[in-house]
């Protein structure tokens, strides 16, 4: 969301104005620089810097100025003292954490020792927001591994009781509710507390089953949250799983209904209704988009002519870690309808120069047919697809109609191959 945009005049000045409604933290870009800022409504600041020393010489005056010098300040501090949390020198989960709670114990302390009396009172509950949720947010990613050498991001296993600090932080705290940092450990610790504990009743249809482990994922965090907090968790909640849920229309149909009556937050509806009504384009039954692509041998393939199979599509990039990562897993599925000619697995790359793709698919082995999206074309794929990041799955019937045009799992795709064409 841009709130606004000035151009610099010959002598360097410009004058930006505009209308904020809420108090939090905010990009501020000039030119290719950019710094974080703290406003307030009804704040005017004024700024000056040296563009070629941008962190080294920005300095505010006037409404607001003592927070954000305060923040220009910090940020050279921790640029001086490196302060990274590498979570991969740690093997032993209680020295991450209590390395963790060091840190923030002393970033908590740096907060007393340098505030100034013109400091305002939401600024020093942000920045101890920022640095508390911080350390929860880095405390849960220690359970995600990445391998390098085999490009497989992993989980850890970690004991039970690790994840203790999710259970002792507030949910509903309203005085810091736009805090980015705490929003984001609501949200991961809420999977901790509830989808992590919630069943998945495997002996149902997995349609079925998935409906009703998302029903009670959502209802539980009504019941949990209150309030703005509630209101931000359940659209985001909402905005990650609908690309999931939209090819069910009925079942989406009553939890979006129910969003609408529970949110008093009209932004947050619209922007789910926006979403929405986009996804419904791409939900179960709707005609899928075609294009004309190159394949590896360097012809055009219309994807018209893949009529009259199912056809499953992985969307990938070689520089994309989670793409590779999933691959071992779409050959293991293409492996088990090798037999079946209704099946067709498609490999599509997005964007990436051909000499690397090329490489990549005799690297990775990549079977079946390969085609490929040039840059021109990548924008138009990813919105008529409505892809917002790769590796993204795709499962079109043989009529043409999407099935699924965002497959939330292979284990999904499988079970909707096989109750058109069997095993």
């Amino acid at each position: 969301l841009v709130y606004g945009s000035a151009k610099v005049d010959k002598l360097g000045n410009f004058r930006l104005q505009f209308n904020l409604k809420k108090t939090g933290r905010f990009d501020l870009r000039i030119g290719d620089e950019y710094t974080d800022v703290f406003l307030t409504p009804n704040d005017k600041l004024h700024l000056t810097v040296n563009y070629l020393e941008f962190d080294e010489t920005i300095l505010y005056t006037g409404i607001g100025a003592a927070d954000n010098n305060y923040l220009a300040r910090k940020l050279l501090s921790d640029e001086a003292k490196g302060l990274i949390s590498n979570q991969f020198a740690f093997r032993n989960q209680n020295e991450h954490k209590l390395y963790i709670d060091s840190l923030m114990r002393e970033q908590l302390h740096y907060i007393e020792v340098n505030r100034t009396p013109e400091m305002s009172s939401q600024f020093l509950d942000d920045l101890r927001a920022d640095i508390t949720y911080d350390a929860i947010n880095e405390k849960w990613m220690y359970q995600v591994d990445f391998n390098y050498t085999t490009n497989e991001i992993k989980h850890k296993e970690l004991d039970d009781e690790y994840f203790d600090f999710c259970y002792n932080m507030p949910l509903n705290d309203t005085t810091i509710m736009n805090n980015f940092q705490y929003q984001t450990a609501i949200y991961r610790c809420v999977q901790e507390m509830v989808d992590k504990k919630t069943y998945f009743d495997n002996t149902l249809p997995k349609d079925i089953a998935e409906q009703q482990f998302i029903k009670e994922n959502y209802n539980q965090r009504k019941v949990m949250l209150t309030g703005e907090t509630r209101n931000f968790q359940l659209a985001q909640y909402f905005y990650h799983m609908m690309p999931h849920l939209a090819w069910q229309a009925n079942f989406c149909d009553s939890l979006v209904n129910d969003f609408y009556a529970v949110c008093d937050n009209k932004e947050y509806r619209e922007i789910v209704k926006r979403r929405y009504q986009k996804l419904r384009d791409l939900s179960f039954g709707k005609e899928a988009p075609s294009f004309t692509l190159v394949n590896i041998e360097g012809n055009k393939v219309n994807t018209e002519v893949f009529k009259g199979k199912i056809v499953f599509i992985d969307f990938w990039a070689s520089w994309c870690a989670p793409c590779l990562a999933g691959l071992p897993k779409t050959k293991e599925l293409q492996e088990k309808f090798k037999q079946n000619e209704d099946v067709l697995f498609l490999y599509i790359n997005m964007g990436e120069p051909e000499s690397a793709w090329r490489s990549a698919i005799k690297r990775f082995e990549i079977p079946s047919l390969n085609l490929h999206v040039d840059e021109k074309k990548e924008p138009s794929v990813r919105v008529k697809f409505g892809i917002s990041g790769i590796p993204h799955y795709a499962l079109i019937d043989k009529d043409g109609t999407f099935i699924s045009s965002n497959v939330s799992s292979l284990e999904t795709a499988e079970f909707e191959i096989m109750k058109r064409v069997g095993p």
